[in-house]
């Protein structure tokens, strides 16, 4: 029996709150299938919760970002170009393990590419130390682009494959992220 989660704890042991939560996608963990009570489960704060994302964060803290007036864009593409990166990597994946897997050759590539595209644009952003500026503009039109490109592969499967419909999707954030970072920075 699978359980919600609660806005009360189940249990507290310790001062440590314990609780069924929901975890990634969405997917309920009912920790009492892992044997025994809950008690030993710790949950920290939920993520969704934080009013900043941990890029925001991270930006705010850094001691010399070199783009300060735009470190709430920059912390967005960073998230989309990270969680574009894990769909594309995962709709490549279930494109694998499709029936029709020769007829998804082209949306594998495009998945692939798309994915290390993004989390090279993700990870380029991260660096705030001395960043180049013009290779930051040329990543985000890659990236962009890319994102372009994949969306618009994965939504040609979307009507029969979910996972193609939520890479479209991702794809689709990921390129708006990027071209709203790309109309606020100065050109380089």
């Amino acid at each position: 029996m699978r359980r919600r989660a609660r806005a009360s704890p189940v249990s507290t042991h310790h001062n440590v709150r314990c609780s069924v939560v929901t975890g990634p996608l969405g997917i309920d963990s009912d920790r009492s299938l892992l044997g025994g009570n809950n008690d030993w489960w710790p949950t920290g704060p939920n993520p969704s919760e934080d009013i900043m994302s941990l890029p925001a964060q991270m930006l705010g803290s850094h001691p010399r970002a070199s783009m300060p007036m735009a470190n709430n864009e920059i912390a967005e593409c960073i998230q989309a170009c990270v969680e574009c990166a894990q769909a594309c990597v995962a709709c490549a994946d279930a494109c694998l393990a499709e029936p029709m897997v020769a007829e998804l050759v082209r949306c594998i590539t495009t998945d692939l590419n798309c994915a290390d595209i993004c989390e090279s644009t993700g990870r380029v952003l991260t660096r705030q130390a001395g960043a180049d500026r013009a290779t930051i503009f040329r990543m985000l039109q890659s990236c962009a682009a890319a994102c372009r490109a994949c969306g618009d592969e994965c939504e040609t499967h979307s009507e029969a494959h979910a996972h193609c419909r939520l890479c479209a999707a991702a794809c689709r954030r990921c390129e708006r992220a990027c071209r709203d970072l790309l109309d606020t920075l100065p050109v380089a």
